[in-house]
This record gives C-alpha cells, structure tokens and sequence, in this order.
C-alpha cells in the first residue's frame, strides 16, 4: 500500500515537471514571437481594459510636468472611467511579411523610393504585423488610408516598433513605441502594450509600460502631442523624481 502511495506520489511528480515545462516551453515561445508587447488579446478591445484595469490599482499615478495641456487631465479621468474611449481593431493580423493580406507592398520591391520610403516591410520592422485602415485625410472620397504596426527584432538591424501611416511605399507619419527589448521598466517581469485608440473620435496610440508610464500620442497640425503619466511606487518617490527633473 505504502509503495503504491509512492510510486502514486513519482507519477503526479512526472506530470507536474512535464506541464510546467510545456507551459515554460510556450511562454517562451510566446515572448520571443511577440518580443515587445508581453502579453496577447484576441481583441484590442480587451487589451485596453486591461491596461484600464492596471492602473486603477496604482496608487501612485502622476501626470508629467511636461504633460501641460489641457485636455490631458481630462483625458486620464476618462482612461481610468472607460469613457470616451474606443479600441481599434486591426483588419489584419499578420506574424510574417508574406502573409497574402500585406501583399500589395510587394511592389515597393521595385519601385524608386524617397528618403522616407521603404522597400520591404522589414525596412520599418519586423512581424507581428498589424493592418489598420483609418480615415485621416479628411477625404472619405478616396477611402481610409493605411496604417501598419511593425515590431522590433533581434533579427533585423536598426529595426524599430510603432505605427505608421502608409501611402504606397512612403512613410507619411509615425507613432514610435517602447517595447519589452528595451526593457524601460525596473520592474520584474513587466508588461509592455501598445494599441491605436479613439478619444472622442480622435486618433490616438497608447503606450503602456508596466511600473513606468502610460503614454497616449496624436498628430495634430503636423505635430506630435503627447499626454505621459508616471507609476511610481510612493508618493515620496514621485517628489523626489520631480524635484530632479522639474517642469521647464
């Protein structure tokens, strides 16, 4: 009886190291195909919640010193109430610049580009791809443009994450995101995310580093305009950051 116990006990032992390590083997996975958003959603809508429901368990968010606009305290109180914000899905998803839905980029291939074209998609980063079409020329007559969301690699030198918008093979305007590569936050295990957003039917990208900052971007008269909020871990932390680098 007793060495049924044991050999009982061995089997579970067994099974236990055989599912922590596919679940460490799929973690792993995980992070390395989606190195700088740590973590994934089947919609972005949820991400955006998500991110929503962090920082409602922050005690200690701050606005920048150089987050001085208006609109941008505002903009926080709706964030953490979930009102006036949307979530942009993407009309694409794509984890290689083969994928069929990106093809119509095949053609910068051959084509004669400015300084701020690009030839293959890894010119601007590398997959996850994300393929948005939005409306922002003010022209619905010649439809929505393009968006797309590239990635940093290891694999792909100078390589960069963010969202730009695309006409043909020129680059015409760009969101720079942070990622988990570059590794901003001094928390363990940090979480990186980034999403396009609507505030009020304006065009946004969000950037949210776990322990560090969230951070929403617009274009707005061939400007970027950015509201940043700090996470710190006390308040006596937050005067001491501030006292370092105060408001200009």
């Amino acid at each position: 009886m007793k060495k049924h116990k044991v050999m009982k006990m061995i089997k579970q032992n067994k099974l236990y190291f055989i599912r922590y390590w596919l679940a460490a083997v799929i973690l792993f996975m995980c992070v390395n195909a989606y190195a700088q958003e740590t973590m994934q959603f089947d919609s972005e809508a949820k991400k955006l919640e998500f991110v929503r429901q962090m920082l409602l368990k922050e005690k200690y968010l701050r606005p920048s010193k150089g987050s001085s606009e208006p609109h941008c305290e505002l903009m926080m109180k709706d964030f953490l109430a979930g009102e006036s914000f949307k979530a942009i899905e993407p009309d694409v998803r794509a984890d290689s610049a083969d994928d069929p839905h990106l093809a119509k980029w095949k053609k910068c291939e051959e084509e004669t580009i400015s300084p701020h074209g690009f030839h293959w998609l890894s010119d601007l980063g590398g997959p996850p791809y994300r393929y948005y079409k939005i409306e922002l020329d003010e022209n619905k007559e010649n439809g929505p443009e393009d968006i797309l969301y590239y990635n940093m690699s290891k694999d792909i030198p100078r390589s960069t994450t963010g969202y730009v918008w695309v006409d043909g093979c020129e680059r015409k305007r760009t969101f720079a995101i942070i990622g988990a590569l570059q590794n901003w936050s001094d928390k363990p295990n940090a979480v990186y995310l980034n999403a396009l957003v609507y505030y009020k039917d304006q065009l946004w990208a969000m950037q949210f580093i776990d322990g560090q900052s969230l951070k929403l971007s617009r274009w707005l008269d061939n400007r970027q305009q950015g509201c940043l909020s700090f996470i710190f871990e006390s308040e006596e932390e937050a005067k001491k950051f501030y006292k370092l680098y105060p408001a200009k």
